[in-house]
């Protein structure tokens, strides 16, 4: 017999993990595309850039943070919860 045990929790951390690495490449390399950019022309960008990602829910008002964080040239910090 196998000592394969199933720790759903660990799988679940280790899911949420590789989909926030995946985000944060995404707005990682937004961040540099879209600095100095408008905040619609981000938003229309990070909008594009959601709908083949993970995880892809996001509301009007957070893309308008988002992007204007962005277009800032901030960097966003992706925290799944």
């Amino acid at each position: 017999m196998s000592d394969f045990q199933f720790h759903e929790h660990e799988l679940e951390q280790l899911a949420k993990a590789t989909v926030e690495r995946t985000l944060q490449h995404m707005m990682d390399r937004l961040q540099q595309e879209c600095r100095g950019k408008s905040v619609e022309e981000t938003k229309r960008r990070l909008g594009q850039a959601r709908e083949d990602a993970p995880d892809a829910d996001i509301t009007d008002p957070e893309l308008t943070a988002y992007a204007t964080e962005l277009a800032a040239g901030k960097r966003v910090i992706i925290t799944l919860t």
